[in-house]
C-alpha cells in the first residue's frame, strides 16, 4: 500500500507542537527562529501562543521580544508602541551577541518608524547598516589575517569612531514613495496609485506553492496553520486597497499605461470600471498634454519658455494661442534680471546655426598627414563625430577605477581563448581531437595566464571579483564546448588565432588612400580565422568574440557603424593570398557571444541547447561550402540558416553569394575612405545616430558635455532606414 505522505507530516507536526506546548519555550522560540525568514506567518502564529509574562529567563525573554517584534513587522503589523522592543534592546546592550544586538536597535529603529519618531527611526537604521559597513571593510582588508581579540577591538574602537549619522531634517510638505501594502502613513492629503493594470491591482494569483490550498485547508483542521491560500491572499490585497484608497483627506489619482516598452497594448485594471460606476464624472486624462503642464521651479520654465520662443520664430500665429507662455514670457518681462535672460535668449534664437567645424591644416597638425587606427575608431566617427572628436583628438579619457569593468572582462576572454588555441596548436591534439580532462587543464592554465596580464590583482580583491573568476571560467568551458560542437560537423579547422594586421604588414586592403596625399592605415587583431583548403582556393571563415550581444545588422555596415567584419575579411583574404598563392573565398563572417544563457529546463537536447548559442553573421550561400561548413542532418547549428528540402537556403537566411561578399569588401573600403576624409575636414558636430536600437549618446560618456539638444535648432541625429540583404 502506497503512504500517504500527507497523513504522515500532519501526525509528526501534531506531534511536535503537543510536545512543544507541554515542555518549556525553548523549543517553540527556535522553531519560530528558524520559520521567520521564510514563513513569517507561521513564526508569529507559533509566537502569539506564547505569553511573555509565563518566560521567567531573561535570555528567553529578551529572544521572544526581539522575535515577536520581527515577525510582527514582516506581516506588516503595525507596532503600537516601543515596551516590548525595548526589552530585547535593554538584554543585548551588554551582550557580546553583536549579531542580535545589532537587530535589537534596528527593530527598534522600525518601531519608531511606526510611531511617526521618524529622526530616531533613521538614525537606528542608519546604525544598523553602517555597522555592517564597517565589518564588510574590515574583511575586505584583513580577510584570513589572524589577530587577537584586543587588536580587533582596537580597529573596531577606531572605526566607529570615525561613524557619523545624519539625518535629513523633515519638513511638513514632502512625497513618500511606498507600495499599497508597506505603506502605513498618516494624514495624507494628495495620494497617486500608479500601475492600475489588469494583473497588477489587484495582482494575479496563482497557486505555486508545493503544499496545494486544500491540502492547507485540511492541516488547519488540525490547528497547523501555514501561509495564506488564494482566497485569503485575494482579500488581504482587497483590505489594503480599501485602506490606500480611503488615505487621501483631499485628493486621489489613478494611472495606468497603455503600452508596455515594445508598445504593445495593456488593459487597465478591473477596478477601473468598478471606480467609473461608482464616480460617473470621473475626469480622465491622457499624459503627456504639453499644453497643460505644470511647471513648479525656474529650469523647467527656462524649457518652456525656450520652445515657446523658437515656435515664435517659425510659427508666430500658433503661440498666439498658447495662454501658457504668454503668462510666462510676461512674467520673465517685469523683473530686470529676468528680462536681460529674455532679450539674450531672444538674440540666440534669431541668429542662424552654424555648424562647428575646424581646418583641414589645423586637423592635419592634429592628426599627422596618417591615421593609424581600429576600425572601431572609424564606426565611433560614423556613431557620432563629436564623440570622435573629443577621444581621438581632445584625448579625454574617463576617470579611471579599481574596479572590473565589462571591458576588462571582454578582454580577459580574449586573452585566455587566444591562450588555449595556442596550447591546442602546440599539442598533439586539434580542436576536435583534446581530450575533456586535457581541455580542462588548458582552460585553467589559459585563465591563470590572462588574468595575470589583465588586472590580475583587481580580481582577488574582494569576495565578489572572486566569484566573477567562477564565472568567466564556467562561461569559458561553455564557450570551448559549444565551438567544438560547432566544428564537429565541419570541414573547416581553427587555424589562426589573433590575427594581426596593419601598416606593417603592408596589406593593401589596410591601406585607405586619402585626398592631399593623406593616408589611413586601418589596424585590427581578428579573433580567429577558420580554414578548409581544397587543391585551388582557399575557404576561409572569420569570427569575431564579443563578450556584450551583437547582432550584424546590414543597414549598421551600410552607414558605417559596422564595418569591423567586413574589413578583417578584407584583411584576411589578402593575407591567405600572400601565403598560399591560391584563390581565397570568404565563406562566412561571424559574431561569436561569450555567454552562459539560462536554459528552459525543457531544453534536454543537446541540439536544442546548442541554438542558443548560434552566430550571427553571414554565410557564403554556395551549396557546397554550406555543406563544408557544417553538414546538418535539419537545421544548422552554429548559425542561423535553413535548407529547403531542395538543399537551397530559405528567404530570410543570412546569406550571400562570393560575389555579394567581394562587393561588401570593396563598399567597406570606400566607406573608410569617406569617413576618412570628413575627419580631415574637421567635421565635430554633435550628430549622434539614432535607429531601431536606440542612439549613440545612450551610453556616450560625453553626452553631459557636448550640448547636444533636439529642441534647439541646428541639432538633429542621423536616422538610419532599414535595409534588407536583397
Amino acid at each position: 500500500m502506497k503512504p500517504n505522505y500527507l497523513t504522515i507530516l500532519i501526525t509528526t507536526l501534531c506531534i511536535f507542537f503537543n510536545a512543544c506546548h507541554n515542555s518549556n519555550t525553548a523549543p517553540q522560540l527556535q522553531l519560530a527562529d528558524s520559520l521567520i525568514d521564510k514563513r513569517a506567518d507561521s513564526a508569529l502564529c507559533i509566537l502569539e501562543k506564547l505569553s511573555i509574562e509565563e518566560i521567567s529567563n531573561k535570555s528567553a525573554k529578551a529572544m521572544y521580544a526581539l522575535l515577536l517584534t520581527e515577525a510582527l513587522d514582516k506581516n506588516f503589523k503595525s507596532h503600537r508602541n516601543d515596551s516590548l522592543i525595548l526589552i530585547a534592546v535593554d538584554y543585548y546592550k551588554d551582550n557580546s551577541n553583536n549579531k542580535l544586538k545589532t537587530k535589537a536597535y534596528y527593530y527598534l529603529g522600525r518601531v519608531y518608524q511606526d510611531n511617526k519618531d521618524y529622526v530616531k527611526a533613521t538614525e537606528y537604521r542608519q546604525l544598523y547598516e553602517l555597522l555592517i559597513s564597517l565589518i564588510d571593510k574590515i574583511v575586505m582588508i584583513f580577510g584570513e589575517e589572524k589577530m587577537t581579540i584586543k587588536e580587533l577591538g582596537e580597529i573596531m574602537d577606531a572605526g566607529l569612531d570615525s561613524l557619523g549619522l545624519g539625518v535629513v531634517p523633515l519638513s511638513m510638505d514632502q512625497v513618500v514613495l511606498g507600495d499599497l501594502k508597506r505603506s502605513r502613513l498618516h494624514e495624507i492629503k494628495v495620494l497617486f496609485i500608479t500601475g492600475m493594470n489588469d494583473g497588477k491591482i489587484p495582482p494575479n494569483l496563482e497557486d505555486r506553492g508545493i503544499i496545494s490550498d486544500d491540502e492547507k485547508e485540511l492541516l488547519k483542521q488540525y490547528g497547523i496553520t501555514l501561509s495564506q491560500n488564494l482566497l485569503e491572499q485575494s482579500m488581504e490585497d482587497e483590505f489594503y486597497m480599501y485602506m490606500a484608497f480611503s488615505k487621501p483627506t483631499e485628493e486621489l489619482y489613478f494611472s495606468y499605461s497603455l503600452t508596455d516598452s515594445d508598445g504593445t497594448a495593456l488593459r487597465p485594471s478591473v477596478l477601473q470600471k468598478n471606480l467609473s460606476c461608482l464616480f460617473p464624472k470621473l475626469n480622465r486624462k491622457k499624459y503627456p498634454e504639453e499644453e497643460k503642464r505644470y511647471y513648479f521651479n525656474e529650469e523647467d520654465s527656462r524649457e518652456f519658455l525656450l520652445q515657446g520662443l523658437l515656435q515664435m520664430k517659425h510659427h508666430p500665429e500658433q503661440i498666439k494661442k498658447n495662454k501658457a507662455f504668454l503668462m510666462l514670457a510676461n512674467y520673465w518681462d517685469q523683473y530686470s534680471e529676468k528680462k536681460k535672460d529674455l532679450e539674450k535668449y531672444g538674440q540666440y534664437l534669431e541668429e542662424s546655426y552654424e555648424e562647428p567645424k575646424l581646418s583641414e591644416d589645423l586637423m592635419e597638425e592634429l592628426y599627422g598627414k596618417e591615421i593609424s587606427g581600429s576600425v572601431t575608431r572609424l564606426e565611433r566617427f560614423a556613431a557620432c563625430p563629436y564623440q570622435y572628436y573629443c577621444i581621438y583628438g581632445l584625448e579625454l579619457k574617463e576617470r579611471e577605477e579599481y574596479k572590473i569593468r565589462p571591458m576588462d572582462l571582454g578582454n580577459l576572454f580574449h586573452k585566455a581563448l587566444e591562450t588555449f588555441s595556442k596550447k591546442v596548436k602546440e599539442s598533439d591534439y586539434s580542436w576536435k581531437t583534446i581530450p575533456e580532462k586535457v581541455q580542462n587543464e588548458y582552460i585553467s592554465e589559459a585563465l591563470q595566464t590572462a588574468m595575470d596580464e589583465n588586472l590580475g590583482d583587481v580580481f582577488y580583491s574582494s569576495s565578489r571579483n572572486q566569484y566573477k573568476i567562477k564565472t568567466v571560467e564556467r562561461i569559458m568551458r561553455r564557450t570551448i564546448g559549444v565551438l567544438r560542437a560547432h566544428l564537429k560537423n565541419s570541414e573547416f579547422e581553427p587555424d589562426r588565432f589573433e590575427l594581426h594586421f596593419g601598416k606593417q604588414e603592408r596589406l593593401r586592403e589596410a591601406e585607405v588612400p586619402l585626398s592631399n596625399g593623406r593616408k589611413m592605415f586601418l589596424l585590427g587583431t581578428i579573433d580567429r580565422v577558420d580554414v578548409c583548403e581544397e587543391d585551388d582556393r582557399v575557404l576561409m571563415r572569420v569570427i569575431d568574440y564579443k563578450s556584450g550581444a551583437k547582432k550584424f545588422e546590414m543597414e549598421d555596415f551600410y552607414y558605417g557603424l559596422e564595418l569591423q567584419l567586413i574589413i578583417y575579411m578584407n584583411a584576411a583574404e589578402e593575407i591567405y593570398h600572400k601565403e598560399t598563392e591560391k584563390e581565397v573565398t570568404p565563406a562566412g563572417v561571424f559574431y561569436y557571444q561569450l555567454q552562459d544563457p539560462i536554459v528552459k529546463a525543457d531544453h534536454a537536447e543537446e541540439e536544442s541547447l546548442l541554438k542558443n548559442f548560434r552566430m550571427s553573421g553571414m554565410a557564403n550561400s554556395d551549396g557546397d561550402i554550406l555543406n563544408k561548413l557544417e553538414a546538418p542532418d535539419g537545421d544548422f547549428l552554429s548559425m542561423p540558416v535553413r535548407l529547403k528540402k531542395s538543399g537551397e537556403p530559405y528567404k530570410n537566411s543570412p546569406v550571400m553569394g562570393t560575389q555579394d561578399f567581394h562587393y561588401m569588401g570593396g563598399y567597406a573600403k570606400r566607406k573608410a575612405a569617406e569617413l576618412g576624409g570628413r575627419i580631415y575636414k574637421g567635421e565635430i558636430r554633435p550628430r549622434p545616430y539614432r535607429n531601431k536600437k536606440g542612439t549613440a549618446c545612450d551610453y556616450c560618456p560625453f553626452a553631459d558635455v557636448c550640448g547636444f539638444d533636439v529642441k534647439l535648432p541646428g541639432y538633429e541625429y542621423q536616422s538610419f532606414q532599414s535595409l534588407s540583404v536583397e
